[in-house]
């Protein structure tokens, strides 16, 4: 047993020996490549998974992380898009409150000169067909930028059911416009039936385009009892 301690530091510096001189393990070129091909799935991964897609780029992510709610709307924030401006009835939609009171003014500020312009009635409502089509896209697409389905500032749905109001009574006088500015507030506001349901039901840029349709349709109505009652 006492001839075998003397061997025991020899052993052991041997095997210090042979670590100190075992080279340290290297990586090789398609090691590295193969390194970097995982990391640059990994981000490409990540940036999917907060931008929505394959294109996701750094400024994306970012916003995606910073988005904290909806988008509470200024001047400045509806004057970088024309959409958005168009949306915001030209910054009628602002006005509070009752922001689709203002609306409602614009279109009906804006229809002397619009009428003026097109003054041939078949133009004048493909006219108002293509704002219909248009309001659908832009009520859609800036309520989707603001993170809501609707908003009160949105007032183009009311200024394109207003014209078409106006459309169909002129050549009335102004009074009788004044009139037809009451009651398509009126219907707007208070939303009877299916103006209610298709208001609740239908989040997207069509209903809010086509609830104030059946607005204008109930106010032609009532305008018309009222011309025979008047009339009579």
């Amino acid at each position: 047993m006492n001839s075998a301690e003397p061997n025991a530091p020899s052993n052991n510096n041997a095997l210090e020996h042979t670590t100190s001189e075992s080279p340290a393990p290297t990586m090789t070129g398609s090691d590295q490549a193969t390194l970097d091909t995982l990391v640059d799935a990994h981000v490409a991964s990540t940036m999917t998974n907060l931008g929505g897609s394959g294109d996701a780029t750094p400024e994306k992510a970012a916003q995606t992380m910073s988005s904290t709610g909806p988008v509470t709307p200024t001047f400045v924030w509806v004057k970088q898009s024309v959409h958005r401006l168009f949306a915001f009835g030209f910054g009628s939609g602002l006005i509070k409150p009752a922001p689709g009171t203002w609306g409602t003014l614009m279109a009906w500020a804006l229809w002397l000169p619009l009428s003026s312009l097109i003054s041939h009635d078949i133009w004048m409502a493909v006219f108002l067909f293509l704002m219909y089509v248009y309001g659908v896209f832009i009520c859609q697409k800036v309520t989707q930028d603001m993170g809501v389905a609707d908003h009160g500032g949105v007032v183009w749905d009311e200024i394109v059911a207003f014209w078409l109001v106006l459309f169909v009574i002129t050549p009335l006088p102004l009074i009788w416009q004044a009139v037809a500015f009451g009651v398509f507030r009126f219907f707007d506001i208070i939303k009877p039936w299916p103006i209610a349901f298709f208001d609740e039901r239908l989040k997207n840029g069509f209903g809010v385009m086509w609830d104030d349709i059946i607005a204008a349709l109930y106010s032609l109505f009532v305008i018309a009892v009222l011309l025979r009652i008047v009339g009579g």
